[in-house]
């Protein structure tokens, strides 16, 4: 298909004595050439406040609220899906001394699909944060974290005749690291081990290792690379009603050729495990496994001072287990941004 998106956004910045108000406002109009069923108005609305408090407290809070087209990768039904997501977010840091710093965060995601076929994945997601630091002169620093989640499914999933509940509690204890060699060489990593548990069908119920390191190297202001792994239950899990186990990598390099024009490169590999998908004629869970692997080209021009051009290709080779969930990908993109 060949879709047109036309759209604008503000962003707005309100500096208050030591606090900082931010309001962003995007919206835009898709309209499909040949699925015209799906054409669609998204959007976002994001309001921030970076605080201060005294010498000692600073931190974050934010409202948002997301608006898009449900993805098809996990769909077989050419149905329009708009998802509508209210996500709020509160964070604190709070220096106990020179070195050590403790750090507090809640969140909660509030979930709705209006297409009554995915009202299953509906769903309130709270999170709670805890970690403290150990920091240096340089900015780096060592850290403990906990993190608490729970995650509440009103609407059941129909498998197999069979109504099943998806809701679970989720629990991470983790080591942290920041290091920062220069302004051109940085590290950062999460070692931790991870258990969820499921209100029913406790067969697909994780525990285990769970991980993930990302390397920042600009050897010249040119120049950049960003290398990532991870092991991780997936945020895709958003999507599809289970437990995703997620082992990948990915590399990307950036490259300023000129102050007008840069370009980007990235190459990622991902092993998915559909661990919580309940097989509930077999009673268990389902063995099925995707590998997924992407490539990815881009530039972006800039015209003028305030306007640009970008230009990107995408594409995506999944392979998977079960035939039906295999697909090749492409995605050709070109864009101008104007900023006022």
């Amino acid at each position: 298909d060949k879709i047109v998106q036309i759209g604008g956004g503000l962003s707005y910045r309100i500096p208050v004595s030591r606090q900082i108000l931010t309001l962003e406002v995007e919206a835009f109009n898709n309209n499909y050439d040949r699925f015209d069923f799906l054409d669609h108005t998204s959007g976002l609305v994001n309001t921030r406040w970076d605080w201060l408090y005294g010498s000692r407290w600073d931190g974050v809070v934010r409202a948002s609220y997301v608006r898009d087209l449900q993805g098809f990768e996990e769909s077989k039904i050419t149905e329009k899906d708009i998802r509508d997501q209210w996500i709020f977010f509160a964070s604190g840091n709070y220096a106990i001394s020179s070195r050590w710093q403790l750090h507090i965060a809640a969140a909660r995601k509030d979930q709705h699909h209006n297409l009554s076929s995915r009202q299953d994945l509906d769903r309130v997601v709270d999170r709670g944060v805890a970690e403290i630091r150990y920091k240096t002169p340089r900015r780096s620093y060592l850290g403990y974290k906990t993190v608490i989640r729970s995650a509440e499914l009103p609407n059941q999933n129909l498998i197999a005749a069979t109504l099943v509940e998806n809701s679970y509690r989720e629990y991470e204890n983790s080591l942290t690291i920041k290091w920062v060699e220069s302004v051109r060489l940085g590290f950062t990593g999460r070692l931790g081990y991870t258990r969820r548990e499921y209100d029913s069908f406790s067969e697909r119920d994780f525990s285990g290792v769970t991980w993930q390191f990302d390397l920042q190297w600009s050897p010249q202001s040119r120049y950049g690379l960003n290398a990532l792994l991870w092991r991780d239950l997936d945020v895709y899990s958003d999507l599809v009603s289970s437990c995703v186990t997620e082992t990948g990598g990915s590399l990307e390099g950036v490259w300023v050729v000129s102050p007008k024009l840069s370009l980007k490169a990235d190459v990622s590999r991902k092993i998915r495990n559909y661990d919580g998908d309940p097989d509930l004629s077999q009673g268990q869970v389902s063995s099925r496994q995707d590998r997924v692997v992407g490539y990815g080209l881009s530039a972006e021009y800039a015209i003028r001072e305030r306007l640009r051009f970008n230009l990107g290709y995408l594409v995506e080779d999944r392979e998977s287990n079960e035939d039906a969930r295999r697909y090749d990908y492409y995605n050709l993109i070109a864009g101008i941004t104007a900023t006022f």
